[in-house]
């Protein structure tokens, strides 16, 4: 009786212990579900964060070289307005070098062929950053469509894409630097406090590298064209778009010609 009343009993905890087992499975799915949907709705948020930011500091950059006031309120509103049109552009420029890395990676096997397609494929894909290094600038402050700034960027990165690479690679090696030194630090200090030295070094690279194209971009746009400021506008145009204004009837008094 007492080895039956046992069997009984494990039975009846054995009957109760099994639908947790799937209960519990389902709980971890859901929190890893949840989980999942909180870190791409983070990411999300960080995107268009980074996008808004890169292009109010742009604008509010070059505003401040053309000696024009940049209040926050207005460089916001200007990255707002062309969030979409930096994030077709970005997600052209990164499917781009996505094609040439595929490209690259699936010819680099081949003998002798294949390490002179990988040198070429890199030296294409960094000829088309230098290229297209301009293309926030060109899109917050012309307005121009997500195709268009393409072809903007590169007319006015011409005859200079030595220089810009040149550049690029100092800023480039300096951050590296700094970083290496970040690392030594961690070692010494801990890790948190390397964290969140990295993060206030990737923030400031961020600004940086932000108002380093801003200005590469009034730079090489004033050594080209000129720009013209239009004051009853608050608008910067070409010679050339200053004439079509003429044309359409929109333009105003109050025209300067600045030169670098």
């Amino acid at each position: 009786p007492k080895a039956g009343s046992q069997q009984l009993r494990s039975a009846v905890i054995g009957m109760g212990a099994v639908p947790q087992g799937p209960v519990e499975g389902m709980e971890s799915g859901s929190m890893s579900m949840a989980l999942a949907g909180m870190m791409m709705v983070g990411g999300l948020v960080a995107l268009l964060t980074y996008v808004v930011a890169q292009a109010a500091i742009n604008f509010g950059t070059f505003q401040d070289l053309r000696g024009q006031k940049a209040e926050i309120g207005e460089c916001l509103r200007q990255g707002l307005a062309a969030m979409p049109r930096v994030i077709g552009a970005g997600l052209l420029a990164v499917l781009a070098a996505a094609v040439i890395m595929l490209v690259i990676s699936l010819l680099a096997f081949i003998p002798i062929v294949g390490i002179v397609i990988m040198i070429v494929g890199f030296a294409a894909a960094i000829a088309l950053f230098i290229n297209w290094w301009v293309i926030i600038p060109v899109v917050v402050v012309e307005k121009t469509g997500v195709l268009e700034c393409f072809g903007r960027s590169r007319a006015l990165t011409a005859g200079n894409r030595w220089r810009i690479l040149l550049l690029l690679i100092v800023v480039g090696l300096g951050q590296g630097v700094i970083n290496f030194i970040l690392q030594m630090i961690g070692q010494i200090g801990g890790v948190w406090l390397a964290v969140i030295l990295t993060l206030a070094v990737s923030l400031f690279f961020i600004a940086f590298n932000a108002v380093l194209t801003a200005v590469g971009y009034y730079t090489l746009r004033s050594a080209k064209e000129g720009i013209i400021i239009d004051e009853s506008h608050n608008n910067a145009s070409t010679l050339y778009e200053l004439i079509q204004k003429g044309r359409r009837g929109e333009l105003r008094p109050n025209v300067t010609v600045e030169r670098k």
